[in-house]
């Protein structure tokens, strides 16, 4: 079991986006040298480690070359959740500043489209912006599912007239996109949310022993 994803890694990613787009719009090579290098701080500061359970407290740790750590104790614990096995979860409740990331591609793509030479990336970023805010926020997985094919053939015919190529690498991707949302909902790997009243921590997970084992060592309750 490891950690998972944390608020700063999304408000990284989401700072990366920003300097991205930026990049692209101002045709700034400063500005894209600064997206690959934040590009390439995200796992040195934020790769999930394997977590460690002592007594009645669990240990997070992240990062490769700096690490960093978290310790709660089991009475900090207020709920678990199996995100993998929850037919009907909204991300966002638990994350909310996940939504940066896709809101950001759909703004950021919007600009792009209509100021940028290549105005194409800017659709692509759109779509898949649009795609991940639904995943994000719809509970109901089929529902979700749906809204995302109905986006998919949207931005099909916008790419027929913008640019004809694009069009079947959005198809797949839409129904890849739809399929794997149906099926597992908006997190494909393995994963249970600790809620604290410090926040709320993503542990990763390769078998439900691991899960039986972490919560009969921290005690809680259990939602999955």
């Amino acid at each position: 079991m490891r950690t998972g994803t944390e608020r700063a890694h999304n408000l990284l990613t989401f700072l990366a986006l920003v300097v991205f787009t930026a990049g692209v719009f101002f045709k700034s090579s400063e500005l894209m040298v600064a997206f690959f290098l934040l590009l390439t701080a995200i796992p040195i500061l934020f790769h999930g480690r394997e977590v460690r359970v002592g007594g009645n407290s669990i240990i997070l740790e992240w990062g490769l070359l700096y690490k960093r750590r978290v310790e709660l104790s089991s009475s900090e614990i207020l709920e678990v959740i199996d995100a993998s096995s929850t037919r009907y979860l909204v991300l966002a409740r638990y994350m909310p500043e996940i939504l940066l990331v896709p809101v950001g591609m759909i703004v950021g793509g919007v600009m792009i489209f209509f100021t940028a030479q290549y105005g194409w990336v800017g659709l692509g970023w759109a779509f898949l912006g649009s795609a991940e805010l639904v995943a994000y926020t719809v509970p109901e997985r089929k529902m979700a599912a749906l809204i995302i094919v109905l986006i998919t053939i949207v931005f099909s015919l916008l790419a027929s007239i913008v640019k004809t190529s694009l069009v079947v690498p959005i198809l797949v991707a839409g129904v890849m996109m739809a399929a794997f949302v149906r099926e597992d909902g908006p997190i494909v790997m393995n994963t249970i949310f600790l809620v604290t009243e410090r926040g709320v921590y993503q542990l990763r997970y390769d078998s439900k022993d691991e899960v039986k084992n972490l919560l009969s060592t921290i005690g809680g309750g259990y939602e999955g």
